[in-house]
């Protein structure tokens, strides 16, 4: 037989040989498969590792990752009802921040110090009206209530259900902080009573016109205390004046806002008080507007009328003898009251 005619078929042993290196062949490609099956599961088991962490460190922010991410931590939300939502913390607060197109609402658990746990999320667009961003927040009845003080005087309210332990939408409304305050002055105008309608808007919020309405009443009660003045009804007069100083705290301060006109009115109150027999009161006023204008000169003569009637001589003849020099001065000397020299003696 030549080399040529030889088959490795038919060379002795070779049957076996062959078997045996099939045998290897398949052993090698079984290990190889285990090898890529254990490297998949190793690669599997560390995504799923990673990503249960990144799902839990999205789920928990710390106070200073919230504060860099731009969302507002609101107040305590008191009176929420943390048995609904399954959780051990007892302390719940909202985030809120507004984005390119929509704000962003996510209600929060405390956990431990400054770390909290995303517990409901939600995201209004802008075709919605929000307009809240770091509102007081209250909980009532299975709804957030977000507050919060929108332009001048203006209160705008947000509604979210917290229902099936979801964030949703409820509504959205505005209302003007002062709107009991306009109540109550419309009252008290059709009562005619200048005093209650001061008191109204000094309760106002937000209200740039304060001193105008102030000057309104001020003005109304003089007018009401001059009638009364000019009838001889003195405590009358006297008591709708002494009523607006006392609650409607008028302060000498309305003078820079009033001028001479707010002299001029206190002025004749002391005279009004003076009349009323109220010597304290009459005091007490002269004083004081003596202090912003020491050329008020009728204004010495009830100062001094006033002080000897409570038997503070000393004082009166100063304040006198200061009206005898003020009169002098003006070219007004004969006008002068013989009561002031008598008393003076």
């Amino acid at each position: 037989m030549s080399e040529k005619n030889v088959k490795l078929g038919n060379l002795p042993g070779w049957k076996s040989f062959k078997n045996k290196d099939n045998n290897r062949l398949l052993r090698d490609i079984n290990e190889h498969n285990k090898e890529i099956v254990r490297q998949f599961i190793i690669i599997i088991t560390f995504t799923l590792f990673y990503l249960i962490g990144f799902a839990q460190k999205s789920d928990s922010l710390t106070f200073t990752e919230l504060k860099k991410s731009g969302f507002e931590i609101s107040n305590e939300i008191s009176d929420f009802p943390f048995a609904r939502f399954n959780t051990t913390s007892t302390k719940a607060f909202l985030a809120t921040r507004e984005s390119q197109d929509s704000y962003e609402i996510s209600l929060l658990f405390l956990k431990r110090d400054s770390l909290y746990q995303k517990a409901l999320y939600l995201e209004i667009k802008y075709d919605i009206d929000f307009k809240c961003v770091n509102p007081i927040v209250t909980y009532s009845d299975g709804f957030l209530k977000l507050e919060c003080r929108w332009m001048k005087g203006i209160m705008f309210i947000t509604k979210l259900n917290t229902a099936n332990n979801e964030l949703t939408f409820s509504e959205s409304y505005q209302y003007d902080l002062n709107d009991e305050v306009y109540s109550k002055a419309e009252k008290s105008m059709k009562k005619d009573d200048p005093i209650s309608f001061c008191e109204a808007y000094l309760g106002a919020q937000y209200y740039t016109d304060l001193n105008f309405r102030i000057k309104e009443s001020l003005e109304w009660a003089h007018k009401k205390a001059l009638k009364y003045f000019q009838n001889k009804e003195y405590k009358k007069a006297a008591s709708i004046m002494l009523e607006m100083e006392q609650r409607c705290s008028i302060s000498m301060d309305l003078y820079d806002f009033m001028g001479n006109e707010f002299i001029k009115i206190w002025s004749n109150v002391t005279l009004f008080y003076l009349k009323a027999e109220m010597y304290p009161q009459c005091g007490e006023l002269a004083k004081r507007l003596i202090e912003i204008d020491p050329t008020n000169v009728g204004v010495y003569l009830q100062y001094g009328d006033a002080l000897f009637k409570l038997q503070k001589i000393n004082e009166c003849k100063l304040i006198y003898n200061k009206y005898i020099d003020i009169m002098t001065t003006q070219g007004n000397k004969t006008k002068i009251p013989s009561r002031v020299y008598e008393r003076l003696k």
